[in-house]
């Protein structure tokens, strides 16, 4: 099956005041990857949505053996600059999943540097899909073994390192409800996974 995930929420208090907004239109951008996908398949999607959508479910699909046929992430994401002067990614992307209270109150954050360390294996993977702000800017100036070090561009690395063939990213701030439109004829469109 597939793994579908839209508008993780609520996320974590300062994120909020930080102008980071309930995402309607990514919920339902989710929902109807996520039929198309079912039909196209024959075989149900996981679909996490809102308070669903923590760190630890999704890391627990990701994580699984198979892994799931196609990744969509529909949700914030975000780059920061690093402030540890020796930290060998100078900008860190970030994915905003829904608070976990059953998780300690875990912020839902999941930065690139860490998801290597997540052990995720997507070997049975054929897309993932970041519907997120920001995934992959990048900032060639920093560097780490010869790789570009910045948190976003390390989000593509992240998940090719983790095996997955096939990955669609955004290099800019992404609006709501333009991306629903564009993701929809991605997947409809004739070079879709769903034509």
């Amino acid at each position: 099956p597939s793994l579908v995930v839209g508008n993780p929420w609520p996320i974590d208090n300062h994120r909020q005041q930080s102008n980071f907004s309930y995402l309607p239109d990514a919920e339902v951008e989710a929902e109807e990857v996520s039929r198309m996908l079912d039909h196209h398949t024959a075989q149900p999607s996981h679909l996490l949505q809102r308070a669903d959508a923590t760190r630890s479910r999704v890391l627990s699909h990701l994580t699984a053996v198979p892994s799931p046929r196609i990744v969509h992430l529909a949700m914030h994401g975000t780059t920061e600059r690093s402030n540890h002067v020796d930290h060998e990614w100078d900008l860190q992307g970030c994915l905003l999943f829904a608070v976990d209270q059953a998780d300690g109150g875990s912020t839902g954050e999941l930065h690139a540097r860490d998801f290597p360390r997540t052990g995720a294996q997507l070997t049975h993977t054929e897309l993932v899909v970041l519907s997120a702000c920001e995934t992959h800017l990048t900032d060639f100036e920093h560097t780490a073994h010869g790789v570009p070090a910045d948190g976003v561009a390390g989000y593509s690395l992240a998940f090719l390192l983790a095996r997955a063939p096939r990955l669609l990213v955004a290099l800019w701030k992404i609006d709501d409800v333009a991306t629903r439109f564009l993701m929809l004829h991605f997947y409809k469109g004739p070079a879709g996974v769903c034509q």
